[in-house]
């Protein structure tokens, strides 16, 4: 199903797996369709469009395969899609809000944990693998699982004077909560379809 207009915000762009190929994830239009700048050899191997069972929404779902006891680039997929390459004008956007759904199969296994899309800004995606922006050359805003089923906000951020974020060797690990009261962590549960609603404001220079 399509994820449902986050609090009435204009809609940029929209896509669905319903109209490619229900196949391997590759090939120009995979590419074409998703405005992707590259991936990762893997991509093709892990993943596939799939049909959704009437009682899930109808239509089509990208399924990803992760291997038993791998980890890091050996296993998953990865992707950058780019506006430019989709045709959005402006491509260069000062607020920008994602959203998609996401279901864990119903004996999926955290284990480790993993990492999941997010908003991207920059021309070079120089924040990433440890490599820390430094306000001018972009940024991340990833989420990731950890191997209790908690999410958490995975951004680089540049370090500037007064923040506590961009001092690490990695990404910040920023811990989502279900209740602001209680403290209660998000999580996600396997069997269940969630969906993700990312909001980034940039700041002025």
């Amino acid at each position: 199903a399509t994820p449902s207009p986050w609090r009435g915000q204009p809609l940029v762009w929209q896509q669905t797996f319903d109209t490619l190929p229900a196949t391997a994830a590759e090939g120009d239009e995979w590419r074409a369709a998703l405005g992707i700048k590259w991936q990762t050899d893997r991509t093709r191997d892990h993943a596939r469009v799939v049909p959704l069972p009437a009682d899930e929404g109808g239509g089509q779902a990208l399924e990803i395969r992760l291997e038993k006891e791998r980890f890091s680039d050996g296993n998953g997929i990865g992707w950058f899609t780019s506006l430019r390459r989709l045709g959005v004008t402006p491509d260069r956007l000062p607020a920008a809000t994602l959203v998609y759904r996401l279901k864990f199969e119903d004996d999926f296994d955290f284990a480790q944990g993993g990492k999941l899309p997010g908003l991207v800004g920059g021309e070079n995606f120089g924040a990433s693998g440890g490599s820390h922006p430094d306000g001018t050359n972009g940024w991340t805003a990833r989420y990731m699982f950890q191997s209790s089923g908690h999410i958490i906000l995975y951004p680089y951020l540049p370090a500037l004077p007064g923040s506590p974020y961009g001092k690490g060797k990695w990404g910040d690990a920023l811990k989502l909560r279900r209740d602001a009261e209680r403290g209660r962590p998000a999580s996600f549960v396997p069997g269940r379809w969630h969906e993700i609603a990312q909001h980034v404001q940039l700041n002025t220079p």
